[in-house]
């Protein structure tokens, strides 16, 4: 006999657990040290990239912006705290930027002792919608940044 499937509405999309589970990967740290070094660049870039200009082979091929067109200026103006510049420069770029700066915050809380370390784990449910819903925002921000005549 099969066991009974929970209903749309009761599916879980992803498990969160307090506690260290099994071995500690490092993910935390590893992120943060990457958004750290973007964060980094983005305060320097103004100074030592200051005119120089790269090529997106992609938009020299299409004619048309890449999804992530106006990351780097996201980047700077994060790093610069204006959060409206990084906004209209590239919406997903300020999002994943934000989150970069939940994780840091994160690992210093959890490493320090303030906070408890938690686990997340996505659901079949939520590898299925994460399948759906990436896309989407990539298109989603496409389309802005068409729109925007970038």
């Amino acid at each position: 006999m099969t066991p009974p499937v929970e209903p749309a509405a009761r599916r879980r999309l992803f498990r969160i657990t307090a506690g260290r589970r099994g071995s500690d990967s490092g993910i935390d740290l590893l992120w943060s040290a990457s958004a750290l070094t973007i964060f980094a660049a983005g305060l320097v870039w103004p100074i030592l990239g200051a005119g120089i200009r790269v090529a997106c082979p992609f938009r020299a091929i299409t004619g048309l912006p890449c999804p992530t067109c106006g990351g780097t200026r996201a980047i700077v103006a994060f790093a610069h705290l204006d959060a409206a510049a990084a906004l209209v420069a590239n919406p997903l770029i300020f999002v994943a930027a934000c989150a970069s700066v939940a994780v840091i915050a994160y690992a210093i809380a959890s490493r320090t002792g303030l906070i408890p370390r938690i686990s997340i784990a996505l659901e079949p449910a939520g590898r299925g919608a994460a399948r759906i819903l990436i896309p989407i925002a990539l298109l989603a921000q496409w389309i802005y940044l068409i729109g925007a005549g970038r």
